[in-house]
């Protein structure tokens, strides 16, 4: 990710808070969390959490803890998300040592939980903290409904709000708390909520199309790794659209045997198919929403950057 000189500065902050909130916790439990939150450090929502707060005006204080936070939350999520999914192997590299024990695992997800609740009081807002509960029950309710829909087929509205729960949500915290502990701007909070959104939702269709990719540099995973755990992201679910009678396809949704030959088939028809393309329409579509969201924003550099950022996101695949 490019990013302003300003910006970039600060980026080291937010880490060194972390890392602060973290010391003095069992070290057992803290080597892998360090290593799931830094190895694969990505800096996009704490970029966003720091520009809406430059135009709000936000205390610098505040902001620092704010975005220390929200990538604390997501921290926990995705160690309690990867004991749900009993996956070894991520984007950002591997989780949770799997050596652990599952309760092992719980605690250190716990730990991460508590850090970010402790980072969101520090910005000394009780609506930072509401903003937080509200969020982390969406995001565990989404959870719950797509868990349960596993074997019951899926559609692009159930997709959707699943992405939305797992990973938008947290862009919209981001940006809309930034706005909170600043100008408070009632308007202004909105478009910051409704940028994040479109922002967080081209982001996830993006991962899930790189999970597509032959490109083994910018992934530690299986191609499809998502389909071979039987998960169906955007491009499965457009082929599976075009192709309601593929067999495999059925059999996945509904757990039934296969070997990995029909596997490595399946995810080649998916990739020879229009359906990332129809994913990278959707991505489009998305920051296309997104820069008509910012148009409502005074013309400053703040705007300026972040039009730059749904432009990286939008060509991260090309």
């Amino acid at each position: 990710m490019t990013l302003s000189k300003s910006i970039s500065e600060q980026i080291p902050e937010i880490e060194a808070r972390i890392r602060t909130q973290l010391t003095g916790k069992p070290s057992l439990l803290l080597a892998d969390l360090d290593q799931l939150i830094f190895r694969g450090w990505r800096s996009l929502r704490p970029t966003l959490t720091l520009i809406f707060g430059r135009i709000s005006n936000a205390d610098p204080e505040a902001l620092i803890n704010l975005a220390a936070a929200i990538e604390m939350l997501s921290t926990a999520m995705l160690v309690h998300d990867d004991l749900v999914d009993i996956e070894n192997q991520r984007h950002i590299g591997p989780n949770i040592n799997p050596s652990f024990r599952t309760s092992a695992a719980v605690l250190a997800g716990d730990l991460a939980f508590a850090a970010a609740a402790q980072l969101a009081a520090a910005t000394n807002w009780v609506a930072v903290m509401q903003k937080f509960s509200e969020t982390l029950q969406f995001i565990v309710s989404g959870e719950i409904t797509h868990m349960f829909r596993n074997g019951q087929g899926v559609d692009r509205d159930s997709y959707y709000h699943w992405i939305h729960a797992k990973t938008a949500s947290l862009f919209e915290l981001a940006c809309e708390t930034a706005i909170l502990i600043g100008t408070q701007e009632d308007e202004t909070m909105s478009l910051a909520r409704q940028f994040g959104y479109q922002i967080g939702m081209a982001y996830q269709i993006s991962n899930d199309i790189r999970d597509f990719s032959s490109d083994h540099a910018i992934q530690e995973k299986p191609i499809g790794s998502d389909l071979r755990q039987g998960i169906l992201t955007l491009p499965a679910i457009f082929y599976f659209e075009s192709h309601p009678g593929d067999p495999l396809l059925r059999s996945l949704l509904h757990k039934n045997g296969h070997s990995q030959e029909d596997l490595d088939g399946l995810i080649v028809a998916i990739r020879q198919s229009n359906a990332v393309e129809r994913s990278l329409d959707e991505v489009r579509a998305f920051g296309q929403s997104g820069r008509e969201i910012l148009m409502k924003l005074p013309n400053t550099p703040e705007r300026a950057e972040l039009e730059q950022l749904i432009g990286q996101i939008i060509t991260r695949n090309d």
